[in-house]
């Protein structure tokens, strides 16, 4: 599996134009993604090192909410709530 870093270094090589906003869109829903494992697993165990990876993956993606000018892991985070 390709990870995106990997992904903008090929374009990058290759100088091919890179799609921002496709990326930015994949790294969000990645990252989105890692965040509901973490909280799963967080839920489950209570383990510290989750929850410290959980805190700064909600952190990043609240900010990154925030830049867009939307609310879609906010209304995630809503959601896990009412679980």
């Amino acid at each position: 599996m390709v990870n995106k870093f990997d992904e903008l270094l090929e374009q990058f090589e290759s100088k091919d134009p890179i799609n921002y906003q496709k990326v930015w869109k994949e790294l969000k829903e990645e990252k989105t993604q890692y965040f509901i494992l973490l909280h799963d697993a967080y839920t489950a165990h209570q383990l510290e090192n989750q929850r410290v990876a959980l805190n700064v993956t909600r952190q990043t993606l609240l900010k990154m909410d925030k830049l867009e000018g939307t609310n879609e892991f906010s209304n995630l985070l809503s959601d896990l709530e009412d679980e």
